[in-house]
């Protein structure tokens, strides 16, 4: 006895896809003798099969579940750990630079105007956010500059002044009547006076404190010896003033540059250095002279208002750290500025808003002044009686007071 009509209405419904298969359509109707199709036989099998292999495949699938999730859990433990991370950067910048997470901050300093007060007093330098403090940047109110920028270290030495010279200046302290809690020193040639005025920030604001300088052009350490244009004179009065009065510190220039980078190293300054030690209770400063070129930067800058950059010349200087080291071990500090006078190597008319030189070889007083801070820093690593920032407090401008007297 063949399938009944309703199988084979349910087969032809399941031919035509139009229900899913079900366990009553495959099997033949109730007394029914004959055998299923070969088509029922496979629909069977592959149910029986389904059923037996169902917890292998619900353990596949619930591996797949747990992979997926285990990978979303890491992400969001990851995602976690990194905002841990930036919120402490923020609250510990110092920790995120050492880490590398940030670079140290760079300062754009702006250039800060004299605040209006009495005569001749700055409460704050506008010194301080300008030329080599602001390398890099052109600050629109930089103080106006007249070429030459010889600046102005203090009144004529007094006639009187046993340890005179032709260009011997003084800057005494504010009250004459007292004597002097310190005395600074500058000795050479015009570059050494150039220097000064970075000098000039400390000493004038520190009212106790005395600035001299004695110089005479090209006078360098290594003409000492050299009576024809006064530099012996210079250096043996400049070395009793020394060895008699004693100031508390002495600034000289340490080495001779020239044009094609060659550095003359002054043949017995080390021992001269050594001398003022030992004999003394002066401190010693030695500066490297700064870059000289073949050309004048301040006219080329002049030809060029609007391309400094066509005036830039290389600093050809090498190494000297012989040199250094026979002076430092003599007992100067030893202080080379030339990273901040010629940035990356390259010597520029102005920066900062600031011209550096104002011919071939002699730079600004203006430029020196920015000079300041590093110069105190450099001076403080070894004497910490110097301030270590040169524009805190009120400056005031006693260059143009009289000359304190000497007492021999």
């Amino acid at each position: 006895m063949g399938w009944s009509t309703h199988d084979r209405r349910n087969a032809s419904t399941r031919e035509s896809g139009t229900n899913s298969l079900t366990l009553p359509a495959l099997l033949p109707s109730q007394g029914s003798n004959a055998a299923p199709s070969s088509r029922a036989r496979s629909a069977v099998k592959s149910l029986r099969r389904t059923v037996l292999d169902g917890p292998a495949a619900l353990a596949r699938a619930i591996d797949l579940v747990l992979v997926r999730r285990l990978v979303i859990a890491g992400f969001v433990c990851v995602l976690i750990a990194w905002s841990a991370v930036l919120i402490a950067a923020q609250m510990s910048p110092s920790w995120a630079m050492s880490v590398g997470l940030r670079e140290p901050a760079q300062y754009v300093p702006r250039a800060a105007k004299p605040d209006p007060g009495p005569r001749g007093t700055f409460p704050q330098s506008v010194w301080a956010h300008v030329g080599a403090n602001a390398i890099g940047t052109n600050p629109k109110d930089a103080p106006a500059q007249s070429l030459p920028d010889w600046g102005s270290v203090g009144a004529h030495c007094l006639p009187n002044d046993p340890y005179r010279s032709d260009y011997c200046n003084s800057l005494g302290q504010a009250d004459p009547s007292q004597p002097a809690e310190r005395t600074i020193y500058a000795l050479g040639n015009s570059h050494t006076i150039l220097a000064s005025a970075a000098l000039l920030e400390v000493v004038g604001r520190e009212p106790t404190w005395a600035l001299r300088t004695q110089a005479w052009p090209g006078c360098r350490f290594d003409l000492v010896d050299s009576p024809a244009n006064g530099c012996q004179e210079l250096w043996e009065t400049g070395t009793k003033y020394i060895l008699e009065q004693q100031p508390d510190l002495v600034l000289v220039i340490g080495t001779k540059s020239h044009a094609d980078g060659t550095e003359d190293l002054l043949p017995g300054f080390a021992e001269w250095v050594k001398m003022i030690e030992s004999k003394t209770t002066t401190e010693v400063v030695a500066l490297r002279d700064s870059p000289r070129f073949s050309t004048n930067m301040a006219t080329c800058a002049k030809e060029h208002p609007q391309d400094e950059a066509a005036c830039a010349m290389p600093n050809l200087s090498g190494k000297i750290n012989q040199h250094v080291a026979e002076v430092e071990k003599a007992g100067a500090t030893w202080v080379d500025l030339s990273n901040l006078i010629c940035p990356k190597d390259l010597c520029s008319p102005s920066q900062g808003g600031i011209s550096v030189y104002m011919d071939d070889n002699h730079m600004t007083a203006s430029y020196w002044r920015t000079l300041a801070k590093p110069l105190a820093e450099a001076i403080h690593e070894d004497h910490t009686w110097w301030p270590l920032n040169p524009y805190n407090g009120t400056y005031v401008d006693r260059t143009s007071e009289p000359a304190p007297p000497i007492v021999v």
